[in-house]
């Protein structure tokens, strides 16, 4: 097509050089030169037809030299999928299906989706697109700590082969071919405002069409978080960025060691919140001599929090019971725990998204929580109408390991997972 609009530069150009001549050229020439020019014309209009209907686009062509040529959208009908926690877009077929892979969206034509649907899958399988996004790079590299970039970790990487530098909606981007002989498969990494987006293909050379789905690919233009507000704080030492829906925070402060009248080997030290959304979101710090009652969220002095991830769990009082995710925040490997807690006297459940921090200041616990509402009063209804321990075990453990896997039906807990994670990505320390 660039040779083609070359073609056309070079016409428009002749029109005006002859535009340009003395008037007796133009009056004794006019009719000749129409003449000439509007043959070429035609001439292009055919030619763009030609290129069109190899690519499979639709053209309508002008007639006359004023008219000029109009190619169609080829994707004019597509369907576009919004991701607006990671803040990126794509168009696909409208016969395409978009589904979820382990909290990734997916995109299969429908040959795929009918293998997919059949029941006869088999190791070969796997969708036609997966658009996997990574909270950060720290988070993209963890399992190869040599690896401090981007282009290290894709080239030092011996099953990677044939890498190219290309771009993605504009931005530096990496293709390049991965697995072994009979099943390789291409990928595209790129990185764009601190995440990193991670796009894998079926086996195989790309198709046309998964080419033009990727042309299609755009950034949000404002970024994910550029309209979320930015909190600091000094007492806990922290900064952070925040949807602006989750309203102003509110601080609350106990001081147990200045009020003689509790019992301090019961009731000890300081603890500090700083909570949005009517307390459903919140971030809790606590000095290292904290007591409240029986319990103490205090992690210890530079305590280990890079721990190994866990399927969902029963915890050994029975009452509360998890899963656990390794992710980078504020530049500590930490992790995250989704859990259950309940209190079989009461019949009350509690289900929200943890993660754990080590301070920097005098309150040297803290602990960032955030409350799934949908899920915690879908199990607490199903719980007060149960009264089975066992039975909300399994159902708790199925609600929250395919939210975390990504085939979770509810739309909003999904939604406020993702959140909650890209919210992780936006701690840092300050002094």
């Amino acid at each position: 097509m660039k040779r083609i609009w070359t073609i056309l530069i070079t016409v428009v150009a002749t029109a005006a050089i002859v535009g340009g001549g003395t008037w007796y050229l133009i009056d004794s020439h006019a009719k000749k030169d129409k003449d000439k020019l509007q043959t070429e014309l035609d001439t292009l209009n055919q030619r763009i037809a030609d290129e069109a209907a190899i690519s499979g686009a639709t053209v309508t062509s002008g007639t006359t030299a004023t008219t000029g040529t109009t190619v169609a959208d080829p994707t004019a009908g597509w369907k576009t999928y919004t991701d607006t926690v990671f803040g990126y877009s794509v168009k696909y077929p409208a016969d395409w299906t978009k589904g979820v892979l382990a909290g990734s969206a997916t995109f299969n034509s429908p040959e795929n989706e009918a293998i997919k649907n059949s029941g006869t899958q088999n190791e070969a399988y796997s969708p036609n697109i997966i658009i996997q996004t990574v909270s950060s790079l720290a988070e993209f590299t963890k399992f190869n700590k040599d690896d401090k970039t981007l282009d290290s970790f894709i080239r030092n990487d011996a099953t990677n082969s044939k890498i190219t530098v290309t771009t993605l909606d504009g931005e530096k981007a990496y293709k390049y071919l991965t697995g072994g002989i009979g099943d390789a498969y291409y990928q595209i990494a790129a990185e764009h405002n601190s995440k990193v987006y991670w796009i894998h293909f079926s086996p195989g050379e790309l198709s046309t069409t998964q080419e033009k789905i990727m042309s299609t690919f755009k950034f949000a233009t404002s970024g994910v978080t550029a309209d979320w507000k930015t909190y600091t704080n000094k007492d806990l030492g922290l900064s952070f960025k925040y949807p602006q829906v989750w309203g102003d925070p509110v601080i609350s402060k106990t001081n147990y060691s200045d009020d003689p009248t509790k019992d301090k080997t019961v009731f000890n030290g300081k603890d500090y919140t700083i909570s949005f959304n009517n307390y459903s979101i919140n971030v809790y710090g606590v000095t290292s001599d904290f007591l409240a009652m029986e319990a103490s969220p205090y992690l210890g002095e530079k305590a280990n929090l890079d721990l190994v991830e866990t399927p969902y769990i029963t915890g050994s009082s029975n009452v509360s019971s998890s899963l656990r995710k390794k992710i980078t925040a504020a530049g500590q490997k930490t992790y995250y725990e989704i859990g259950i807690h309940y209190i079989p006297e009461a019949s009350g459940v509690s289900v929200s998204m943890n993660s754990f921090l080590n301070g920097g200041t005098e309150y040297k616990g803290i602990n960032i929580s955030y409350r799934l509402k949908s899920i915690n009063d879908r199990l607490d209804k199903f719980y007060s109408s149960t009264g089975d321990n066992a039975v909300l075990e399994a159902q708790a453990k199925t609600e929250l390991t395919s939210l975390v896997d990504g085939t979770s039906t509810d739309a909003i807990a999904s939604a406020q997972y993702q959140e909650f994670k890209l919210w992780l990505g936006t701690f840092q320390f300050v002094k």
